[in-house]
């Protein structure tokens, strides 16, 4: 069996309107018929040809309390790949048996149906919401929903200007789980693409959210939008469906800078000399399509009290573009004079005598594979931290992959650390009063299993100072101003 070749997904994918979101949708199977399905389309997966079924997504359908349910059919909910596969025509690359069947009329196709509608205990995220925030409090300039939350850091730059928060999705427990130690709730919502449309709030100002960048990093796979196994490159169609049912004021989104070059684009030290590639002129085409004007830039971090070179593509939109012909990026930090400022690493490091410090030192086994790349060699650059400089950008894979890319801080000819969990956090730009989940302490040196999954989500977050910078850009050209 052949997987849909490259045209057809280029087609489908092309010929979607983005309000609908990424595809989704179930297969209605008899009871009976439910484990050879389930297997039929598991093996798939399994044999690399993409993956079919959603975790957690056979349910049963809705019935009566007087329905049989040795006979009530259940729903299986596919992914997103399986979802797109199932609703491509012609039809290519569905297994023999669920062909069969579907032609048959054992089972059935039911495109657009999202698996919070099917589960049991599921609460209208909407009248929640109304309810909890039917005005607006005295001391709140605007309120955001913040897809993609990860662990907040749009929300940590939205509400240092006096922003309200009333939705929120992220799918990873873990970011979860760190989301929720720091503002007190977890995220509205996990996957978004499980949420029905008419859930999301509508009265709001501003929607934020990094949409996933693993398709368009230069240190993930690089398919952008090609990447029709997961799909991941897609998601930004989620953003577009909430925006078109909700129709919020404005929009900021983040990337990584390799977006706006992938699949065509050329590359220049000059963001205004760079040629976008299809990827971003397709996204960009979408986010029009949604009804707004939008502007995009690179911005890099280290202009923005940030010591980290951290070059991120930001997207802003606006559904009035008399509101949007106002907008301008914000100006590198200076100071009195007019000199820009730069914040050092030196700046955030803790003390050497530290628990957290300690906890970070390298094993005498990892820094023996490491030793080489301390020193600049023909044609490569130290990976030791410049404690007067900046700090090489933060890659989510830090310690998972130490030997491709990470730079340490060196404390003697045969030692050298990582940065500790809260040095990732500054150079961030994440206040200390942002909560390490798992920190080493005096009494526990020892760094917890949370604390060293916390070196991947930091990794992944948007610097909170440069979210403040360009927000503030965004809520001047909207005539919005912070409440004292």
């Amino acid at each position: 069996m052949v997987i849909a070749r490259n045209k057809d997904q280029v087609s489908f994918w092309d010929d979607r309107h983005p309000s609908l979101g990424v595809p989704t949708g179930c297969l209605i199977v008899p009871r009976e018929h439910i484990i050879k399905v389930k297997d039929v389309l598991s093996s798939e997966g399994k044999a690399g040809r993409g993956p079919w079924l959603r975790l957690y997504g056979t349910l049963p359908c809705p019935k009566d309390d007087n329905d049989d349910d040795s006979v009530y059919p259940y729903m299986i909910h596919l992914t997103i790949f399986g979802a797109a596969m199932m609703e491509m025509q012609p039809l290519h690359g569905i297994p023999p048996l669920v062909c069969d069947f579907l032609e048959k009329g054992i089972i059935q196709w039911k495109p657009g149906m999202r698996l919070t509608q099917q589960q049991q205990q599921h609460t209208d995220i909407r009248a929640i919401r109304s309810e909890e925030h039917t005005s607006q409090p005295n001391n709140a300039s605007f309120r955001f929903c913040e897809l993609f939350a990860g662990i907040g850091g749009f929300r940590v730059g939205l509400e240092s200007l006096g922003g309200q928060c009333i939705f929120s999705s992220e799918m990873d427990p873990y970011a979860s789980s760190t989301y929720q130690l720091n503002f007190g709730e977890a995220p509205t919502v996990g996957d978004i693409t499980t949420v029905p449309t008419s859930d999301f709030p509508t009265n709001y100002d501003l929607l934020v959210g990094g949409f996933p960048c693993q398709s368009f990093s230069m240190a993930g796979c690089q398919k952008g939008l090609e990447d029709y196994i997961t799909a991941n490159g897609r998601l930004y169609l989620e953003v577009c469906r909430v925006l078109c049912a909700t129709r919020p004021k404005a929009f900021l989104l983040e990337n990584v800078a390799n977006l706006f070059i992938m699949d065509g684009g050329t590359w220049h030290e000059d963001f205004q000399q760079r040629k976008p590639g299809n990827a971003c002129n397709t996204i960009l085409k979408a986010f029009r399509e949604c009804g707004y004007t939008v502007k995009m830039s690179v911005v890099n971090s280290c202009h923005h009290g940030v010591p980290q070179y951290r070059e991120r593509l930001f997207f802003v939109g606006f559904l009035d573009s008399r509101v949007a012909d106002k907008f301008v990026w914000p100006l590198n930090d200076c100071d009195a004079d007019g000199n820009e400022i730069t914040i050092t690493v030196r700046s955030i490091l803790e003390p050497k005598d530290s628990a957290a410090v300690q906890a970070a030192t390298l094993l005498p086994t990892q820094y023996k594979r490491v030793q080489e790349f301390l020193t600049p060699s023909a044609g490569r650059s130290s990976r030791a931290v410049r404690p007067d400089g900046i700090a090489r950008t933060l890659m989510a894979s830090y310690r998972s992959g130490f030997l491709k890319h990470s730079e340490f801080v060196v404390l003697n000819d045969h030692s050298a650390r990582f940065y500790t969990g809260r040095e990732a956090a500054r150079i961030m730009g994440f206040p200390d009063s942002y909560i390490v989940p798992g920190c080493p302490t005096p009494v526990d040196g020892k760094a917890y299993n949370a604390y060293q999954r916390f070196y991947r989500q930091i990794g992944n977050a948007v610097c909170p100072p440069v979210v403040k910078a360009v927000a503030e850009c965004i809520l001047k050209a909207m005539g919005i101003h912070r409440h004292e």
